[in-house]
């Protein structure tokens, strides 16, 4: 690799992963007066109708890995509370299942007292097949996020994230997925975790 395409190489990198603190940076924002969170647990759906691939696959308990990776990354960081997920098991257990997402999110918002709660669906959740290192089909996976501020009575963020994993010679800007967990072929819960951090880092 010549110095100069290294140099460009490092410095896409860094424009990527710099200046990207969970839930926004300096200045107003969202989560100005966000000190505690509640996870909805999140919801499986199988394929959408705008889906492009061929694979809308959901494996057993996609939701629940998703919602794993939330928390991960939510004990990852200290600015914020998050209200435990067997606290909130219980408390989904008394909400009408039959509510719309945010009519459930603000049901959650109440019993816990959050300030804010992320929810969201998993459309597909396919693992890789073969090893890290010589897979030979990548994972695929595919969700959308949203937080409702109780303060706001609203959905005031919405994400998505829509991956499957293609080698780095094929799509260099994928690149920071790479440099987060090193060279491999991901398994679906990496890639959701991935998706994860990235979309609440949108949050601002």
């Amino acid at each position: 690799m010549s110095d100069r395409r290294r140099r460009w190489l490092v410095a896409l990198l860094a424009a990527a992963l710099s200046g990207c603190s969970l839930f926004g940076g300096g200045g107003p924002s969202l989560t100005e007066n966000v000190h505690l969170v509640a996870v909805y647990p999140i919801r499986e759906v199988p394929g959408t109708a705008d889906d492009k691939s061929d694979r809308p696959v959901l494996e057993t308990h996609a939701g629940r890995a998703v919602t794993a990776q939330i928390y991960g990354i939510l004990a990852e960081q200290t600015r914020y509370h998050f209200v435990p997920d067997l606290a909130v098991a219980d408390m989904v257990a008394q909400i009408d299942p039959s509510l719309d997402e945010v009519a459930a999110a603000r049901e959650l918002a109440r019993a816990s007292e959050a300030d804010a709660v992320l929810f969201g669906t998993v459309y597909r959740f396919q693992d890789r097949v073969g090893p890290r290192m010589a897979a030979s089909q990548p994972a695929s996976v595919s969700f959308d996020l949203a937080m409702y501020s109780t303060a706001a009575d609203e959905v005031v963020w919405e994400g998505q994230f829509d991956e499957t994993q293609q080698a780095l010679t094929s799509n260099f800007f994928d690149a920071w997925m790479f440099w987060r967990v090193g060279p491999h072929w991901f398994s679906s819960r990496e890639l959701a975790g991935l998706g994860v951090e990235k979309l609440l880092r949108e949050i601002d």
